[in-house]
């Protein structure tokens, strides 16, 4: 993965109030936010984010671009807020890595076969779940647990999967 690739961290889900404010899903710690200098509003415009307040845990209230109006605020929902991986902490530990590493790498079985890929990572609040598109084109999702993931190499992109036995 390059430094440029952009890396999803929230996504508007509605405007809030009258001034302009909207509510932000966040995809990663809302403390994060202070560490990262450029964000971009689906990977094109580069925003400034002024954060009101933390609704929840992954929600929060913010101005964007000094938008004063609901109006303007409404056309902003569902849009992707991005930031460049550059802005990313290193990290040097292959026991640890983002959950953006993750995506299109190559799924294998005990065997050492490829049997798909991972397109995606989604977290439904109780964990992190991994979607695999298998070589057939067929699509399922499994909890990202160490049993199921024992061996993940991303240095040779590829992650030993265990399935779940069938009840």
């Amino acid at each position: 993965m390059t430094q440029d690739t952009f890396i999803a961290i929230g996504k508007i889900t509605s405007s809030h109030g009258l001034k302009g404010e909207v509510k932000i899903y966040l995809f990663t710690d809302p403390n994060n936010l202070k560490l990262y200098k450029n964000f971009y509003l689906e990977k094109t415009e580069n925003i400034a984010i002024n954060i009101r307040h933390n609704t929840n845990k992954n929600i929060i209230i913010a101005k964007i671009n000094n938008i004063s109006d609901r109006n303007t605020a409404d056309t902003l929902k569902n849009k992707m807020i991005y930031i460049k991986r550059s802005q990313l902490a290193k990290i040097d530990d292959q026991d640890n890595f983002y959950v953006s590493d993750l995506i299109n790498v190559n799924i294998i079985n005990q065997k050492n076969t490829v049997i798909g890929k991972i397109i995606d990572v989604k977290d439904h609040g109780a964990g992190d779940n991994i979607i695999i598109e298998f070589n057939d084109h067929t699509i399922s999702e499994y909890p990202f647990l160490k049993q199921y993931f024992p061996t993940i190499d991303l240095k040779n992109q590829k992650i030993l999967f265990i399935p779940p036995e069938i009840i």
